[in-house]
């Protein structure tokens, strides 16, 4: 029996020691936080979050199938809407009256339809952009040109009818899409008939369509801005939709994505291109909406787990007691640290915060040595930076005027060329001289001289406004400016711009023979660049240009085509160049 005890009291101190190694607390700091994640999230890991997931993936799918059912209906309908609107335009069209040029009886017609569809309005323009008739104001009123004439042109040159994208009405002063499509005489095209619809008409489709509330629906045109939305449209109608939508756009026509909406809001959306306009139809779901009743049942679901969790909570509050004491007594050091002074060492436990504690007090020394070190290396640097900048300054730019000098000049002009001979664009150059500028100095000496050359070249500078335009001061009173993609109508509308911010200058210039005041004389030239040519050709062509304007009495634009006065240019340059400015 004494035997059987000392046996059993053996295996039972055997398995205590075992046990109390087994469960014997970590030395170091990285296994104390291994055991308090295990401890405390071990049974939410084991059922919540497989749970969650394939909850979230089947209501995930079956919202992106009503979705897309919705989106769908909506985009169906809007092309039927828009369908009927371009075949109640070509009706009118092809009507006897207007082919026998009866405005009147096509104006009354309209005016009548405007009454049953008050979103929109008719109106008629020709092959220049004017328009004829207009139910926005009473006929034979004074009318404008059309808001929208690239799409103009391509009913004239096409002969087919065109949907258009958001753009602004002058005459309603908002924005809107129109249909336009060709009148016909045999097989030319005589005018044009647009049916303009302002952006309140499509709101109409998402309530018929139901789309849930909170939900956002959106209508997109080709280029991505809004004509339509279901919350908040006068805010956002005619804004761009979101850069992560768009992206997607671009790569797929239909489609779903994650994103977040203009106002904010983390929403899930699918949308769909239009097969008559080629406009975009999306709906969007709030995150926050969708996740409602999955949050709803995981809740539930933590109820099952919360005893387990307050187990594990307390067992990770006892285990962390010790780890966080041990960490505390580190913010003291850091304290000292931050302070500048000598860092003392506390007593420690866990060998890792031992570390950390010794390389504290090593960082002390080092920080102040490297702090002492960075300053003098900083105030070194900014005195280089400085000095660099000062001589590249010098070396780039006119002291007089402050405009790109000739060095600065030619390496622009090598840069333009194999920018637009690569995109295969076009490359304009104009030459401009001062008239009668040695007359000038001459007659009020070289300082007022000095002024009028930085007046003109301020002048100069307002007239070519893209970043990639380039002015520079070629030599004595000669300037020259680099217009990269800008074709020969466009350089001599700008050359003309020049002209007239040097007039309206109006400096007083009584040794002149051309006028009053201080004018300019300008040679333009333009050229598509090709592989092996010499830029420099360029700018010699614009010089045999502003003799040619200097030689045929001065204040002139000349360019291949011949003299281009103020009075011929403005009726001469279309209005739709030099990436789309108001210039």
């Amino acid at each position: 029996m004494d035997d059987m005890s000392q046996t059993e009291q053996s295996i039972n101190s055997a398995l205590t020691s075992r046990l109390r190694r087994l469960f014997r607390f970590p030395k170091t700091i990285r296994a104390s936080l291994y055991l308090l994640i295990v401890v405390s999230l071990l049974p939410v890991a084991i059922g919540i979050p497989l749970f969650a997931s394939y909850l979230y993936k089947d209501q995930t799918l079956q919202e992106q199938r009503s979705l897309a059912h919705l989106v769908n209906g909506i985009a169906q309908v809007l092309d039927r809407d828009l369908l009927i609107h371009q075949r109640s335009a070509e009706s009118y069209a092809g009507s006897r009256s207007l082919a026998a040029g009866d405005f009147v009886h096509t104006y009354k017609r309209a005016k009548d339809l405007e009454k049953i569809n008050p979103d929109t309005y008719l109106y008629i323009a020709d092959a220049t952009g004017q328009e004829l008739i207009s139910t926005l104001k009473p006929f034979g009123s004074s009318l404008p040109q059309v808001d929208n004439p690239a799409q103009l042109h391509l009913v004239f040159k096409t002969g087919r009818s065109f949907i258009s994208g958001l753009y602004y009405s002058s005459q309603l002063g908002k924005n809107i899409v129109s249909i336009d499509v060709p009148v016909m005489d045999g097989d030319k095209v005589k005018f044009n008939l647009g049916i303009g619809i302002k952006p309140d008409h499509f709101n109409h489709l998402f309530n018929a369509m139901k789309v849930p509330e909170g939900y956002i629906g959106a209508i997109l045109d080709q280029q991505g801005f809004i004509i339509s939305r279901s919350v908040s449209p006068d805010k956002f109608i005619g804004k761009r939709a979101v850069l992560p939508l768009l992206q997607q756009m671009q790569k797929s026509p239909n489609g779903d994505l994650t994103t977040t909406t203009l106002e904010g809001i983390s929403s899930y959306g699918v949308y769909q291109q239009t097969t008559l306009a080629g406009w975009t139809v999306i709906v969007g779901a709030p995150v926050s909406v969708l996740h409602a009743n999955l949050w709803s049942l995981i809740r539930f679901f933590c109820l099952g787990y919360a005893v387990l969790l307050l187990i594990g909570f307390l067992l990770s509050r006892l285990i962390g007691g010790r780890i966080s004491r041990e960490v505390q007594s580190l913010v003291p050091m850091a304290v000292t640290l931050g302070e500048g002074k000598p860092v003392m060492q506390p007593e420690l436990a866990i060998s890792e915060v031992k570390d950390v504690a010794c390389a504290m007090q090593t960082a002390a020394s080092l920080i102040h040595q490297r702090t002492e070190e960075r300053d003098r290396a900083k105030q070194k640097e900014k005195e280089a930076e400085r000095l660099r900048h000062l001589a590249v300054d010098a070396s780039l730019k006119d002291a007089l005027t402050g405009l790109a000098n000739r060095r600065l000049f030619d390496e622009s002009l090598l840069q333009a060329w194999n920018q637009c001979l690569q995109n295969h664009e076009p490359l304009s150059i104009i030459m401009v001289d001062v008239d009668h500028f040695k007359a000038f100095n001459d007659y009020y000496g070289h300082q007022a001289g000095d002024e009028c050359l930085k007046a003109l070249a301020k002048a100069l500078l307002t007239g070519a406004v893209r970043q990639d335009d380039v002015v520079a001061r070629y030599g004595g009173e000669e300037f020259v400016v680099i217009l990269p993609q800008v074709d020969l109508p466009g350089a001599l509308r700008i050359a003309q711009r020049m002209q007239s911010h040097v007039n309206h200058l109006a400096i007083p210039h009584a040794a002149s023979s051309v006028a009053s005041h201080v004018t300019i004389s300008a040679g333009v030239t333009t050229a598509i660049p090709v592989p092996g040519e010499n830029p420099l050709r360029l700018v010699t062509e614009s010089d045999a240009y502003l003799y040619m304007a200097k030689g045929k009495g001065r204040n002139s634009i000349f360019s291949k085509d011949g003299r281009f006065p103020a009075a011929d240019l403005q009726a001469s340059v279309e209005p739709h160049f030099y990436d789309g400015m108001d210039i």
